[in-house]
């Protein structure tokens, strides 16, 4: 039975890590960092909102990574080992991806084009 409380905690931590920590990488390795540069530039609009609103993303995605984190604690420790190891799994396989890359870059486009400069 704890093998399956192992596999349940593994895929738990693997959703969680995917959904709250790797969208928590990109925001601060790639989201904030390119705005700081586009706002040098010249290229976004004065006062733009947009670290302002990675910042709450951040602090909501935490908050629900906390409440989960603490919550598998709590039902049995083969969960929470499960959980850890589908923690780091994600965060293995996916840290590589918070960076400059296509898939970012577009995603920072698309979401923040109202906030760019008409050049």
């Amino acid at each position: 039975m704890e093998y399956i409380y192992l596999l349940a905690g593994w895929f738990m931590g693997l959703i969680i890590g995917s959904f709250c920590l790797i969208p928590v990488a990109i925001i601060l390795f790639f989201g904030i960092p390119f705005t700081k540069k586009l706002t040098k530039e010249g290229s976004l609009s004065k006062d733009n909102p947009i670290i302002k609103n990675y910042l709450k993303s951040v602090l909501i995605l935490l908050l629900v990574f906390g409440l989960v984190t603490w919550g598998a604690s709590y039902l049995s420790q083969p969960i929470f080992i499960g959980y850890a190891v589908g923690l780091g799994t994600t965060l293995l396989f996916g840290l590589g991806k918070s960076g400059s890359n296509r898939a970012n870059m577009s995603d920072y486009l698309e979401t923040n084009k109202r906030y760019f400069i008409n050049g």
